[in-house]
């Protein structure tokens, strides 16, 4: 018997502030199911959804709502918190402030980061980084894992 939640991911069809807990289960190989809202259908779901607000994750039917809560959760569940709660802490730190990285260990903040750099990419050209190697750095460390390279592959087109 499998004891494995089924998941359910609902947002937009963007990368917003979904896209760091689409790479956990990417990172994970965890089977999710990725529902993304047309922006016109929004006022439709909107009064459903816990503090009417997206992204929102079913956890076996349940929903849990504000995106770093449920990647806090998905991280914990599957190891990727760091080695102890001193580096659970400063991953919390670091995904509260976006401030720079400085573990070795792949953890769920480094997700935050690389999403959070991609999409300052798209939006200011990709030579938004050109003057931050480290952040770049990041963010090609954490897309050359081969399950998160095979998740930028796969993804939906989004425009944002």
């Amino acid at each position: 018997m499998n004891d494995e939640p089924t998941y359910k991911l609902i947002y937009f069809n963007a990368r917003g502030r979904a896209e760091h807990i689409r790479y956990i289960f990417a990172y994970t190989g965890i089977e999710y199911t990725d529902e993304r809202i047309p922006e016109e259908l929004w006022p439709e779901y909107k009064d459903s959804m816990p503090y009417k607000k997206l992204p929102v994750l079913e956890i076996n039917g349940k929903p849990v709502a504000q995106s770093n809560a449920v990647a806090r959760y998905l991280a914990r569940k599957y190891d990727l918190m760091g080695k102890d709660e001193w580096d659970a802490m400063i991953c919390d730190e670091l995904v509260d402030t976006l401030g720079d990285l400085k573990q070795g260990e792949t953890t769920w903040a480094d997700f935050v980061f690389a999403a959070a750099l991609e999409n300052f990419e798209y939006m200011f050209g990709a030579s938004a980084l050109d003057k931050y190697p480290a952040l770049r750095a990041l963010k090609k460390r954490i897309h050359r894992i081969p399950a998160i390279s095979d998740w930028l592959i796969r993804r939906p087109y989004t425009n944002s």
